[in-house]
């Protein structure tokens, strides 16, 4: 059976006893597997928060896991769209899958980038084990970001983000790849408010993770290692997101800020790198200058503040 007329649908489970309609929502949810229709699938999820049937709920979400698994992550998050309690119970498994599937991969101690991979005898080595298990959670999310409106803005727990970010230091390339975009899609969501990043009150806000997980921990690598344009592009769109005065500050009065950006611009890199280390300055200390902030560090002294700014327009 197949929700072809949601309206037309709904008033016939309005004519129904309670027992006859949550049998109804449950013939459809049980059979979604074997058509694979995922426009049904995507009615109910809509049906069910009008007629909310646990039983129902439960059919429909195995039916999306099980499509994640498959490599159908675009097809669930489009039907998540119209449940909210579903899409953050599907979220949440996808973000414990990541967290389990790191643990596993640290434990054999050679999937992550460290300074031993830049040696000339380096092979890249991958899990094949839990290679699928990353990759198709990570473009579950990768989708639900990509996806979000700021008509209907998303809030998501700070760990669902968080378990994204080893898989930026990740050696097997496919994973890594899948991981910058989810990342990439997450921060430009967030950018256009149609996620909102729900931290948690004990510990590092979500971005100050971005820059000392991802941006500073790629860093502390040789400007060699595999991520390095990774870094500098993720460090441009950190630089356009909401960041509050207080981090700014401190972020913008560490030498190492500075120190990397004076390497980038100095070293023998590509033009291209060159010329992101050359706008990510000029976005730091516009930021600076806007957010009234004062910088006296090693390497860099910004007084040109708006208080310094005004007094000079009063002497002229």
């Amino acid at each position: 059976m197949s929700v072809t007329v949601p309206g037309a649908f709904r008033v016939l489970l309005d004519h129904l006893s309670a027992h006859d309609r949550a049998s109804a929502l449950r013939d459809i949810a049980s059979g979604l597997m074997d058509a694979g229709d995922y426009a049904a699938a995507e009615n109910l999820a809509g049906i069910l928060q009008s007629y909310p049937d646990p039983d129902a709920t439960e059919l429909l979400q195995r039916f999306l896991l099980d499509s994640i698994a498959l490599g159908h992550a675009k097809a669930a998050a489009l039907v998540c769209r119209n449940s909210p309690s579903i899409l953050d119970v599907l979220m949440q498994r996808a973000s414990t899958s990541l967290d389990a599937a790191t643990a596993s991969l640290r434990r054999a101690d050679d999937s992550f980038i460290t300074d031993e991979c830049l040696d000339p005898e380096y092979t890249e080595s991958s899990s094949d084990e839990f290679s699928g298990i990353v990759q198709v959670n990570l473009g579950f999310l990768l989708h639900v970001f990509q996806l979000s409106s700021d008509k209907r803005p998303l809030g998501i727990d700070q760990n669902i983000a968080r378990s994204i970010m080893p898989y930026l230091l990740v050696k097997e390339e496919s994973s890594f790849s899948i991981a910058r975009q989810a990342i990439f899609a997450l921060m430009g969501a967030i950018q256009r408010r149609a996620v909102i990043v729900e931290d948690i009150a004990t510990g590092p806000s979500f971005r100050q993770e971005i820059w000392s997980s991802c941006i500073g921990s790629i860093f502390e690598l040789t400007d060699e290692n595999p991520h390095y344009s990774t870094a500098l592009q993720m460090w441009l769109r950190w630089l356009n997101l909401p960041l509050d005065p207080d981090l700014c500050y401190k972020t913008f009065n560490n030498d190492g800020y500075w120190q990397i950006l004076l390497y980038g611009l100095f070293a023998e890199h590509d033009f291209e790198s060159i010329k992101a280390c050359l706008h990510i300055t000029r976005m730091s200390l516009a930021i600076a200058v806007e957010q009234d902030i004062e910088v006296q560090c090693s390497h860099v002294k910004l007084v040109g503040t708006k208080a310094a700014k005004c007094r000079s327009n009063v002497i002229k």
